[in-house]
């Protein structure tokens, strides 16, 4: 069967797939994901048309939005699910870029395109990967399903109703195809978003003391929250809690003090407690600058998503490893510093799951965005053997 695998994923037109997927533009917002379902679904109906089993959902969320769910049948049901996301973020500075975001161009066994890296290249991975059970006759130890979701860049309404159609109840491991450099990544960092709302007093700039500066007062509070977040803890990868101010909104004229002032922080965990904590140390600040100065400090949670991890033991983790030897592969263990569609799943599934795509983290989002085609090969020839595997080890 090895050099089956590698032959199939040597003559698929990667190209070919990949390249249609990023011109296909679903730069979120707007997402317009429901064209590239439908191309996934045509992928596999043509697959499915030469009598192999294929069962496919597709969820539509309005507005030229939806997810898809397919499922090729194993002989036993604690199914391996493969999850990827079809949105981007979008192509901005167009100037700046060698080529045009959604032209797909190869050069040098780069493509470049938006959404190359994070994550239609996992996207294309986990394509070849179905495909190549649905061309071979072979059995497959237990269910797949081939998750593709819309919205995991924004709001995440994609992957909430794929939880709501219970068929994380079906499964016992996911694996996640965002970009980790073909590493495998055991943990995910947590996120919260926070707006605020600072509230002070008018007056005339000429006489500053009269008012109560919403701006400077609330870029007063953030810096001591970041001082009472100053935290010794740290994932097994270095990483600490971050706080960034991403937004902030204030004054209305260059010669009145600001009454009102607004900012979103952006901040990355570590640790489940530090959920805990962060909300304490707003409340009690909040409090201690109403006494000491009158500003009114309001904040709204946008986001609380936390850190997730695997541990190293686990049967999915053993397996890649596993596979990565019969590869030939040096095996490295990674942390993703962004969250991804599986926190959404473990909120109510918290299966045993492996992070690995053939995306590069450093090239996702930016100018210029590439990924290396032998790298979604790479990653579509683990997959493969992975899914191949029997459930017992």
């Amino acid at each position: 069967m090895s050099n089956r695998i590698g032959e199939y994923v040597e003559r698929f037109p990667i190209a070919e797939l990949l390249g249609d997927l990023i011109r296909m533009d679903t730069q979120n917002p707007p997402g317009n994901e429901g064209e590239a379902v439908e191309y996934i679904k045509q992928f596999f109906e043509k697959r499915a048309a030469n009598g192999q089993k294929v069962a496919m959902e597709v969820l539509d969320h309005g507005q030229g939005r939806a997810s898809l769910i397919v499922k090729l049948p194993g002989e036993k049901k604690e199914g391996l699910a493969f999850v990827g996301h079809l949105d981007t973020v979008p192509a901005e500075e167009i100037d700046k870029w060698k080529y045009p975001p959604l032209e797909a161009v190869v050069e040098d066994g780069k493509m470049y395109g938006r959404g190359g890296s994070d994550m239609k290249g996992g996207d294309a991975s986990m394509m070849i990967a179905a495909g190549y059970f649905l061309d071979n006759p072979v059995p497959l130890p237990r269910d797949l399903y081939f998750i593709f979701t819309a919205d995991e860049e924004t709001g995440s309404k994609g992957i909430r109703a794929v939880r709501q159609t219970g068929v994380f109840h079906k499964v016992s491991e996911v694996l996640v195809g965002e970009p980790t450099d073909n590493r495998i990544g055991i943990f995910e960092k947590g996120a919260i978003g926070i707006d605020f709302t600072a509230s002070g007093k008018a007056a005339h700039a000429a006489l500053p003391e009269e008012g109560i500066n919403a701006i400077e007062r609330l870029g007063e509070f953030i810096d001591r929250l970041k001082e009472a977040c100053r935290t010794e803890r740290k994932s097994r990868f270095g990483d600490r809690m971050s706080i960034a101010v991403t937004m902030t909104q204030g004054g209305c004229k260059n010669n009145i003090i600001p009454r009102q002032c607004h900012s979103h922080i952006d901040v990355r965990t570590v640790h489940p407690q530090e959920h805990v904590e962060i909300i304490e140390h707003i409340e009690r600040l909040a409090e201690e600058m109403a006494q000491g100065c009158g500003v009114q400090i309001e904040y709204r949670l946008n986001q609380n998503r936390l850190p997730i991890q695997v541990e190293e033991d686990a049967k999915i983790i053993r397996g890649l490893q596993e596979v990565y030897g019969q590869m030939g592969l040096e095996h490295e263990f990674t942390h993703v510093p962004y969250y991804t569609d599986m926190e959404e799943i473990a909120i109510e599934h918290p299966l045993p799951f492996a992070i690995l795509g053939p995306g590069a983290r450093d090239i996702a989002h930016q100018t210029n965005e590439y990924i290396l085609l032998e790298n979604v090969a790479k990653v579509a020839e683990i997959y493969i053997r992975y899914a191949a595997k029997t459930t017992e080890m």
